[in-house]
């Protein structure tokens, strides 16, 4: 497991793309590579993406009830 700092990225694109082949071919897993590219947890990573889906969720929702709202004036 990784416990420094992140590396640097010289071509963000290639490294994701090789990240998700380790990970693909199980050379690695999506924590050791979370680790690695950005220092941060895949977990806490899943945790926080589920959060901010919902609330998005929820910001969709009112704009689709305002417009709703709107179209019957």
């Amino acid at each position: 497991r990784w416990n420094g700092p992140a590396r640097t990225n010289l071509n963000p694109v290639q490294e994701v793309d090789a990240a998700e082949r380790r990970v693909a071919a199980g050379f690695s897993t999506a924590e050791e590579e979370t680790a690695q590219m950005t220092g941060g947890s895949f977990a806490a990573n899943i945790r926080q993406r589920k959060i901010e889906a919902q609330m998005k969720k929820e910001v969709d929702d009112i704009a689709a009830q305002q417009q709703n709202t709107k179209g019957n004036e």
